[in-house]
């Protein structure tokens, strides 16, 4: 909704906005990430059901109080995450699942891009797998991608968009036309996927961003 003062020429109204979409597609998606945040931060939790929507898995969370010195996760193959330890303490559980999401998603995110490589003739170098809070994924100077964990949990044509950006970052490293166009050789849909992806960050758990007030990562 546009609310004009009076006598203001509503024909003007159009251009308006488009000279400032890039400024309201920005506070927009800022004011939204501080609103999920901030709910997070209020309703912090353990959750019942952890979904990788990128890999089509999913598994119900359970507790098992004991002694153990340090509260771990267990993945079992009946797709069940058992907490174990001290099961009691909210954050001490979802720490535990933070650990476990790291290990999971370098025994995922690693062999899809290697894989994703192979097939499109890229050669990839060192991957690292970590939890980022401002870029989805990055290609160094020496062509090493890092890849934020939080893909697991948006839609697996975008994940794999965000693969290919960095493979082709190995060969280009920079945004160049010759970048754009072999991005878009590899993934015709991309500008789609870019757009989409912006939106992405509302599918990442709130246990996952535990209050953080950020904007959503970028592609780098």
């Amino acid at each position: 909704m546009v609310v004009l003062p009076i006598g203001y020429d509503a024909r003007r109204v159009p251009s308006l906005l488009e000279a400032k979409r890039a400024w309201i597609e920005r506070t927009t998606r800022k004011l939204r990430s501080a609103h999920v945040a901030l709910n997070a931060g209020e309703r912090g939790h353990v959750p019942e059901r952890v979904r990788f929507a990128a890999t089509n898995e999913e598994w119900t969370v359970q507790r098992r109080e004991s002694v153990a010195a340090r509260t771990t996760v267990r993945e079992k193959v009946s797709g069940v995450l058992e907490i174990v330890g001290d099961t009691g303490e909210t954050d001490k559980c979802r720490e535990a699942l933070r650990r476990w999401l790291v290990r999971s998603a370098r025994s995922r995110l690693e062999p899809w891009v290697r894989e994703l490589g192979t097939e499109l003739g890229f050669r990839v170098g060192r991957v690292s797998v970590r939890s980022q809070r401002t870029r989805w994924a990055s290609c160094s100077k020496k062509g090493d991608i890092s890849l934020n964990t939080r893909l697991l949990f948006v839609q697996p044509e975008l994940a794999r968009h965000v693969l290919i950006h960095e493979l082709c970052h190995t060969r280009q490293l920079n945004h160049s036309a010759r970048f754009w166009s072999l991005l878009t050789r590899h993934d015709p849909d991309c500008a789609r996927h870019r757009r989409e992806l912006k939106e992405a960050w509302g599918q990442v758990p709130e246990w996952l961003i535990d209050g953080q007030v950020q904007g959503p990562p970028t592609v780098d």
